[in-house]
């Protein structure tokens, strides 16, 4: 759907018409209305869901934590995650991931950590795009939590993982750029190559759509 509106408009008429809501329908209004940055919407979907019979799945407990986390109301998205798992669901990494992200926009490092914890309690395991939520909590935390930046940096390239623009911009956003740069020439990281390259491959994609 291009908006909620066209995807509420859409469902009135197919109501209308006297075709019976799925569970996969109330599924698209909900993640609409996350999309819209509407948590309030979204959570109006999803009581629609559970009076109409469907209870919600575990991609739905997501969308509504994302939802919350898109307007950084962590706490509520930290209460459909209990609510999660009231429900008997698993969480999933997405659904760690995106409490992380939440801690990460408050610059809550010791939260992100906490939430980390549980994920690997659960048999997570590391990968790129929870390091560079690490990063982010470094970045946005006041003071910036510049000491734990470097360690995160010297680790994930350690683990074997090859860091991309959003690492590099948010490591040099966490501890500035020239320490950033010289940190990346001790870890072997091209950081020119890569932040460089990540903005001429936006432009030569625009070029070629133009």
């Amino acid at each position: 759907f291009r908006s909620l509106y066209s995807a509420e408009t859409w469902f009135r008429r197919m109501h209308q018409c006297g075709h019976v809501p799925t569970a996969v329908t109330l599924s698209m209004l909900l993640n609409a209305s996350a999309e819209a940055c509407d948590p309030q919407r979204a959570q109006y979907w999803l009581e629609v869901m559970r009076r109409l019979g469907f209870e919600p799945r575990l991609l739905e407990y997501n969308i509504m934590i994302k939802s919350w986390v898109s307007v950084k109301k962590i706490q509520q998205a930290e209460a459909c995650f209990v609510q999660l798992l009231e429900a008997g669901m698993q969480p999933s990494a997405a659904t760690y991931g995106t409490l992380m992200h939440g801690r990460a926009l408050l610059g809550d490092l010791a939260g992100c950590r906490a939430w980390f914890q549980r994920h690997e309690a659960q048999g997570g395991r590391w990968n790129l795009v929870f390091y560079n939520t690490f990063l982010k909590a470094c970045a946005l935390a006041r003071p910036k939590e510049k000491m734990a930046a470097r360690c995160y940096m010297s680790q994930l390239v350690k683990d074997g993982f090859k860091p991309d623009r959003t690492t590099l911009v948010t490591l040099a956003k966490a501890i500035f750029r020239e320490p950033a740069q010289k940190l990346c020439k001790e870890l072997g990281v091209d950081f020119q190559g890569i932040t460089e390259g990540g903005r001429k491959g936006k432009r030569a994609l625009k070029s070629s759509i133009e």
